[in-house]
Order: structure tokens, then sequence, then C-alpha cells
């Protein structure tokens, strides 16, 4: 039995969730569908995938068991789904719920990209363009400045000896950056590490409320789609906080699991987590109650997705602006630094 070990990307894996969806709705035969499937596409892995999933069906596996067989490709999530749509006798709305549960992971990250690739490599750029005029330009004018021994402006000064430290302490300074690196990275290791720098993030200006949603959609969308699925709770919420990248995030709903597992009320949980807001915590224990909770995480789902399009649209239209401006101002300054001694020098001879 071979074993795929490359994952899938998005529009691959929804791809084959909508034709897995549609031989079960078909009463179409796996094994005859896929064969024929194995023909239509292109990627080499995916027709590996594809390929290797048809042997095991046609020795008589499950459609859960051939896929439990490539873990790099398909989650304890997907699974679990699957699994549960066999057991219900539903696999094609099971199939269904997972192509939706992808393509809305796939939005979710095209949108999160979206909004930060511009300040990053704006950020990036600036750092790039400020340290190679710091390191490779100011020394030069720094020569001719103490030859003709003139009076400095302070904000020359500054530049001036923030350019001399930066060459005499560069391997300093990229320590500093390391040990910081490193420090976060120890920090959110720990509980209350971690709780400081979640705290720290939810905190800033439009990063902290985009961190938020992307959250609270992924947890509403994961878990909408187990239930969808028929998995019944316990599970689905341990499924899916294993989906939660934050590690906060992933230790509240691995609490609210054993909540529900204890017969305790799993929206007093979200009570205590700084993460869920309270009218999203009012929704979610009056949907407990009601036991709605299937359909208010649809609507949840759909007003956190409509506000991460509003919130990424504003912040890339505010952000940009701000960028701009910090960066005319940055480089301009040290611009400005180094002529300022050169029109002093003209009023000087001028006189």
């Amino acid at each position: 039995m071979r074993t795929i070990t490359r994952r899938l990307g998005h529009d691959e894996l929804s791809f084959f969730n909508r034709q897995l969806a549609s031989m079960a709705r078909l009463d179409l035969p796996f094994p005859d569908g896929l064969r024929s499937l194995a023909e239509e596409v292109d990627g080499h892995e995916f027709h590996k995938l594809i390929t290797v999933v048809l042997a095991d069906l046609e020795e008589g596996q499950s459609l859960s068991d051939a896929l439990r067989s490539h873990p790099a490709v398909f989650s304890d999530l997907y699974l679990g789904i699957v699994r549960a749509g066999e057991e219900s006798g539903d696999l094609a709305a099971a199939l269904d719920s997972l192509a939706n549960y992808s393509e809305s992971m796939l939005f979710l990250k095209q949108r999160v990209r979206a909004a930060l690739t511009y300040p990053t490599l704006a950020i990036f750029i600036t750092g790039g363009l400020m340290y190679f005029l710091l390191t490779a330009i100011l020394p030069k004018f720094q020569e001719v400045f103490t030859a003709l021994d003139i009076e400095l402006p302070g904000m020359t000064k500054f530049y001036l000896s923030l350019a001399t430290g930066l060459n005499r302490h560069w391997m300093v300074v990229l320590g500093v950056l390391l040990g910081i690196g490193i420090g976060v990275m120890i920090l959110r290791r720990i509980d209350s590490g971690a709780r400081c720098l979640r705290q720290f993030s939810l905190g800033l200006p439009f990063y902290g409320r985009l961190l938020r949603q992307v959250l609270l959609l992924r947890f509403c969308e994961t878990l909408r789609a187990l239930l969808a699925s028929n998995v019944s709770l316990v599970p689905a919420l341990d499924l899916t906080a294993r989906t939660m990248g934050d590690n906060l995030a992933r230790q509240t709903v691995a609490d609210m699991c054993k909540a529900a597992e204890e017969g305790r009320r799993v929206s007093d949980v979200l009570r205590r987590n700084s993460i869920f807001p309270k009218t999203f915590v009012w929704k979610f224990a009056l949907a407990e109650e009601q036991g709605t909770l299937e359909d208010t995480l649809a609507e949840l789902t759909r007003y956190l997705r409509s506000e991460l399009r509003s919130i990424t649209a504003r912040f890339s239209y505010l952000l940009e602006p701000f960028l701009i401006a910090l960066v005319g101002l940055l480089v301009g300054s040290m611009v400005l630094s180094v002529f300022l001694p050169i029109f002093s020098l003209q009023k000087m001879l001028a006189g």
C-alpha cells in the first residue's frame, strides 16, 4: 500500500470532494467514478492519489478506510466527516459539507493573505532600504562632513550615530532580533506567556480585530460542518479543537469538549475566554438551550464572513496611506539629514 505524502491544494481538495459527492448522489460506484476521474486530472500527485485510493476501494475497503492511509492529505476532521456520512447513510451530504468547508477555508486564507501581504512587503522593503542607506550611503557622507569640519544639525548627528552603531555592532543588533524572535516562540509555548501575547495581539488596532474574526470564523465553520455531517457534539468539538491554530483557542475548545462529556453547559466555557465576544457567547448559549446549534453556527458563519470582508477592505484602505506616509517620513528625513549640512555650507560660502 502506497501513502501519498504531499498535501493537496485547496482547489484540488475541493474538486475531489465535489466529484465524490456527485458520485454519491448519483449512486455511481466510487471505483468506476474514480477510474474516470483519474483520466481527467492533470497533476501527477493528484493522479497518483486517485489511483491509490481506487486500488484500496477495489480491495473492498470503505471510503474512509481508503482515505485514512494518507494522513498528509486527509486530516482527522476530514476523515471524521466521511466516517459520519458513511454511518448515517448520507455520504453525499457529508462530502458536500466537506467541499463547502474547504472552499470556506480557502476564502479565509485568501482574505488574510490579501490583508497582510502589502504591509509585510512594505515593512521588509522599508527596513531593507533604511539599512542600506544607513550602512552604505551615510558613512560616505560622514567622511565628507568630517573633512569639511562643519557643524552638523541634530538630525544629521542622530542618523550618523545610528549608521556608525549599525556598522560597528551589526552582530549585536542581529543577536537582539534573533533573541526577540526566539523569546516570542518560547512564550507561545507557555500558557501564561501565550495568554499575554494573545491579549497584546487582540489589542492591536485592526490586526487584533482581524485575528479575532479569523479565529471565530474557523471555529464556527469547522463545528458547523461537523454537526451538519451528523457528527455528535463531543467528537465534533474534539476535531474542531485540533484545527484551531491558536494555542489558547485550541485549549478553550478542548475545555468545551470536556464540559460536553461531563454534561455541563458548553457555553459556560466560552464566557471565561476573551477571544469570544459577549454577543457571540449569548447567541451560542441560546442555541445550546434551544437545540439549534447547527442553524445558529450557520448564521454566525455568514455574519463573520461578511465582517471579515469588511475588516480586510478597511484594513487595506486605511493602512496603505499610513505606510506610504511612514516610508516617506523615514526616507525623507534621512535624505534631508544629508542635505541640511550641504545647504548650511552653501550659505557659508555665499556669505
